[in-house]
């Protein structure tokens, strides 16, 4: 008889063990627990493409949150205006400066793939990732675009959740971890 704790006889993760998530800075604030229609994001920059874990939502916010406390807020202003997505379609606004971001994506990274997250578009990894805040939503214009030039402090990082039931059209704010404040 083999043990149920170690590889012979585990059991594979079920589905619903399986939670989609992304790690983004939200530039407009907005509580942990808040669900929002898929087509209308709030305007954030994405820190890390979407992935699966296989782990507690509490541990994947813990992780996030270690990240966090080990990085200082910082500003970031908007750049210039890119088309991204399969069809170049998605205008965005890219974000400078590109070294802290970078870093901050690359512990990101790191710190969720060592907890067994699969990254669902690996190419936007590393050297891929283009730090942005998308400039649209369902169609037209962002209400609060990131303009060129325009100065945001970057103090939170946002985990956020696609539901697996029956949440194909929502998303959920899960946790929030404040980054540490400059003294």
């Amino acid at each position: 008889m083999h043990s149920r704790r170690g590889g012979i006889g585990r059991r594979a993760p079920k589905i619903t063990d399986v939670h989609r998530y992304v790690v983004v800075a939200l530039l407009e604030p907005l509580p942990a627990g808040t669900f929002f229609p898929a087509s209308q994001w709030p305007l954030h920059v994405t820190l890390s493409t979407n992935f699966d874990v296989v782990a507690e939502p509490e541990a994947v916010a813990a992780i996030i949150a270690e990240i966090a406390a080990a990085t200082h807020s910082f500003t970031i202003t908007g750049g210039e205006q890119a088309l991204f997505g399969s069809h170049h379609s998605t205008p965005v606004t890219l974000v400078e400066p590109r070294e802290p971001l970078a870093r901050l994506h690359a512990a990101l990274v790191a710190g969720l793939r060592a907890h067994g997250a699969v990254f669902l578009y690996p190419e936007h990894l590393g050297d891929g990732y283009r730090p942005h805040a998308t400039m649209q939503t369902r169609n037209r214009p962002h209400p609060a675009v990131l303009a060129t030039g325009r100065r945001v402090l970057l103090d939170t990082l946002a985990l956020v959740d696609w539901p697996q039931e029956g949440g194909h059209g929502s998303r959920r704010v899960s946790s929030l971890a404040p980054l540490t404040r400059e003294s």
